[in-house]
Protein backbone atom coordinates (compact mmCIF):
# COMPACT_ATOMS: atom_id res chain seq x y z
CA UNK A 1 0.00 0.00 0.00
CA UNK A 2 2.34 2.35 -1.03
CA UNK A 3 0.37 4.08 -3.15
CA UNK A 4 -2.04 6.77 -1.22
CA UNK A 5 -4.64 6.19 -4.13
CA UNK A 6 -5.30 2.98 -2.70
CA UNK A 7 -5.92 3.87 0.39
CA UNK A 8 -9.27 4.66 -1.20
CA UNK A 9 -10.43 1.45 -2.61
CA UNK A 10 -9.18 -0.79 0.29
CA UNK A 11 -10.80 -1.72 3.20
CA UNK A 12 -9.20 -0.31 6.52
CA UNK A 13 -5.65 -1.37 6.96
CA UNK A 14 -5.07 -2.80 10.37
CA UNK A 15 -1.18 -3.03 10.41
CA UNK A 16 1.30 -0.24 11.20
CA UNK A 17 3.21 1.38 8.78
CA UNK A 18 6.78 -0.45 8.41
CA UNK A 19 8.98 1.55 9.90
CA UNK A 20 8.60 5.53 11.14
CA UNK A 21 10.26 6.22 7.59
CA UNK A 22 7.28 5.31 5.17
CA UNK A 23 5.22 7.58 6.95
CA UNK A 24 3.44 9.96 4.46
CA UNK A 25 1.20 12.57 3.93
CA UNK A 26 -1.51 10.38 5.27
CA UNK A 27 -0.25 10.24 8.55
CA UNK A 28 0.57 14.50 9.18
CA UNK A 29 -1.67 16.14 6.48
CA UNK A 30 1.67 17.97 5.22
CA UNK A 31 3.78 15.60 3.43
CA UNK A 32 6.12 15.51 5.54
CA UNK A 33 7.75 13.40 8.04
CA UNK A 34 6.73 14.12 11.77
CA UNK A 35 9.17 13.46 14.92
CA UNK A 36 6.54 15.36 16.88
CA UNK A 37 4.59 13.39 19.84
CA UNK A 38 0.81 12.69 19.18
CA UNK A 39 -1.26 16.07 19.50
CA UNK A 40 -4.77 16.30 21.01
CA UNK A 41 -6.86 15.53 17.74
CA UNK A 42 -9.45 18.43 16.85
CA UNK A 43 -12.65 18.25 17.72
CA UNK A 44 -15.29 16.65 15.38
CA UNK A 45 -18.26 18.01 17.03
CA UNK A 46 -19.09 20.74 19.39
CA UNK A 47 -16.59 21.56 22.42
CA UNK A 48 -16.27 18.97 25.14
CA UNK A 49 -16.09 20.67 28.39
CA UNK A 50 -13.48 18.61 29.72
CA UNK A 51 -14.27 19.58 33.65
CA UNK A 52 -18.08 18.54 32.82
CA UNK A 53 -18.99 15.09 34.30
CA UNK A 54 -20.89 12.26 32.08
CA UNK A 55 -22.37 9.15 32.71
CA UNK A 56 -19.71 7.83 30.93
CA UNK A 57 -17.34 9.25 33.51
CA UNK A 58 -14.69 7.39 35.30
CA UNK A 59 -16.32 9.35 38.72
CA UNK A 60 -13.16 11.46 38.69
CA UNK A 61 -15.16 14.63 36.78
CA UNK A 62 -12.80 14.09 33.82
CA UNK A 63 -12.53 12.63 30.56
CA UNK A 64 -9.42 10.67 29.70
CA UNK A 65 -7.52 11.67 26.99
CA UNK A 66 -7.62 8.29 25.68
CA UNK A 67 -11.20 8.18 25.95
CA UNK A 68 -11.38 11.57 24.11
CA UNK A 69 -9.18 9.98 21.53
CA UNK A 70 -11.24 6.70 21.00
CA UNK A 71 -14.62 8.52 20.81
CA UNK A 72 -12.88 11.14 17.53
CA UNK A 73 -11.58 7.77 15.83
CA UNK A 74 -14.99 5.89 16.31
CA UNK A 75 -16.60 8.85 14.84
CA UNK A 76 -13.82 9.57 12.02
CA UNK A 77 -14.42 5.70 11.37
CA UNK A 78 -17.79 6.11 10.74
CA UNK A 79 -17.99 8.69 8.10
CA UNK A 80 -14.51 7.46 6.57
CA UNK A 81 -13.77 4.87 4.33
CA UNK A 82 -10.49 3.76 5.50
CA UNK A 83 -8.24 3.75 8.71
CA UNK A 84 -5.70 6.08 7.49
CA UNK A 85 -8.21 8.60 6.39
CA UNK A 86 -9.79 8.46 9.65
CA UNK A 87 -6.94 9.06 11.47
CA UNK A 88 -5.91 11.91 9.77
CA UNK A 89 -9.18 13.20 10.33
CA UNK A 90 -9.34 12.55 13.96
CA UNK A 91 -6.05 14.34 13.94
CA UNK A 92 -3.66 11.33 14.78
CA UNK A 93 -1.01 9.27 13.08
CA UNK A 94 -2.36 6.19 11.54
CA UNK A 95 0.36 3.95 13.73
CA UNK A 96 -1.63 5.18 17.03
CA UNK A 97 -4.95 4.89 15.31
CA UNK A 98 -4.19 1.62 14.44
CA UNK A 99 -3.18 0.44 17.84
CA UNK A 100 -5.89 1.89 19.54
CA UNK A 101 -8.05 -0.03 16.98
CA UNK A 102 -6.76 -3.65 18.11
CA UNK A 103 -7.70 -3.03 22.03
CA UNK A 104 -10.38 -4.80 23.37
CA UNK A 105 -11.83 -1.90 25.16
CA UNK A 106 -12.25 -0.04 21.38
CA UNK A 107 -13.59 -3.05 19.63
CA UNK A 108 -16.56 -3.10 21.85
CA UNK A 109 -17.03 1.01 21.69
CA UNK A 110 -16.81 0.73 18.29
CA UNK A 111 -19.16 -2.24 17.48
CA UNK A 112 -21.87 -0.39 20.01
CA UNK A 113 -21.58 2.96 17.87
CA UNK A 114 -22.12 0.91 14.74
CA UNK A 115 -25.29 -0.74 15.84
CA UNK A 116 -26.54 2.63 16.75
CA UNK A 117 -25.63 3.59 13.16
CA UNK A 118 -27.61 0.63 11.83
CA UNK A 119 -30.79 0.72 14.35
CA UNK A 120 -31.17 4.98 13.33
CA UNK A 121 -31.02 3.25 9.64
CA UNK A 122 -33.84 0.79 10.18
CA UNK A 123 -36.04 3.54 12.33
CA UNK A 124 -35.72 5.74 9.12
CA UNK A 125 -36.42 2.33 6.89
CA UNK A 126 -39.76 1.91 9.22
CA UNK A 127 -40.80 5.36 8.58
CA UNK A 128 -41.21 4.73 5.06
CA UNK A 129 -42.06 0.81 5.65
CA UNK A 130 -45.99 2.54 5.01
CA UNK A 131 -44.96 4.32 1.44
CA UNK A 132 -43.34 1.57 0.14
CA UNK A 133 -45.85 -1.30 0.64
CA UNK A 134 -48.25 0.71 -0.66
CA UNK A 135 -46.26 1.96 -4.13
CA UNK A 136 -45.68 -2.36 -4.51
CA UNK A 137 -49.24 -2.71 -4.20
CA UNK A 138 -49.88 0.20 -6.61
CA UNK A 139 -47.65 -1.18 -9.15
CA UNK A 140 -48.55 -4.97 -8.76
CA UNK A 141 -52.49 -4.24 -9.60
CA UNK A 142 -52.62 -0.64 -11.88
CA UNK A 143 -53.46 -1.65 -15.29
CA UNK A 144 -51.08 -0.51 -18.11
CA UNK A 145 -48.05 -1.63 -15.85
CA UNK A 146 -45.82 -3.96 -17.79
CA UNK A 147 -46.61 -7.62 -16.41
CA UNK A 148 -42.63 -7.97 -15.56
CA UNK A 149 -43.10 -5.42 -13.19
CA UNK A 150 -46.15 -6.98 -11.79
CA UNK A 151 -45.26 -10.05 -11.47
CA UNK A 152 -41.73 -8.62 -9.69
CA UNK A 153 -44.30 -6.52 -7.14
CA UNK A 154 -46.30 -9.61 -6.53
CA UNK A 155 -42.98 -11.51 -5.66
CA UNK A 156 -41.35 -8.94 -3.73
CA UNK A 157 -44.48 -8.86 -1.33
CA UNK A 158 -45.21 -12.74 -0.94
CA UNK A 159 -41.15 -12.56 -0.30
CA UNK A 160 -41.46 -9.72 2.51
CA UNK A 161 -44.74 -11.87 3.94
CA UNK A 162 -43.26 -14.95 4.49
CA UNK A 163 -40.18 -13.11 5.97
CA UNK A 164 -42.28 -11.18 8.42
CA UNK A 165 -44.11 -14.24 9.55
CA UNK A 166 -41.35 -15.84 10.06
CA UNK A 167 -39.53 -13.13 12.08
CA UNK A 168 -42.81 -12.95 14.27
CA UNK A 169 -42.75 -16.81 14.43
CA UNK A 170 -39.41 -16.72 15.96
CA UNK A 171 -40.05 -13.72 18.39
CA UNK A 172 -43.08 -15.33 19.90
CA UNK A 173 -41.01 -18.41 20.49
CA UNK A 174 -37.95 -16.45 22.02
CA UNK A 175 -40.59 -15.10 24.70
CA UNK A 176 -42.14 -18.49 25.43
CA UNK A 177 -38.68 -19.47 26.17
CA UNK A 178 -37.58 -16.49 28.52
CA UNK A 179 -39.78 -17.41 31.37
CA UNK A 180 -38.27 -21.01 31.08
CA UNK A 181 -34.76 -19.98 31.07
CA UNK A 182 -35.48 -17.81 34.01
CA UNK A 183 -37.22 -20.11 36.46
CA UNK A 184 -34.55 -22.38 35.73
CA UNK A 185 -31.78 -20.18 37.06
CA UNK A 186 -33.76 -20.07 40.22
CA UNK A 187 -33.04 -23.05 43.14
CA UNK A 188 -35.46 -23.36 45.82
Amino acid sequence: MDNPDQLDQDPPALGPPANDAEKTSQDTGSGRISNQPDQDPPALGPPANDTEKTSQDTGSGRISKKKVQRERLIQALLEQPTLAKAAACSGMSYTTAWRMFKTLEFQEEYLASRRQLISQGFARLQKAYGAAVSKITKLMVEPGVPPAVQLRAAESILCHAESALQSEDLAMRVKRLEPQKKGKGKKV
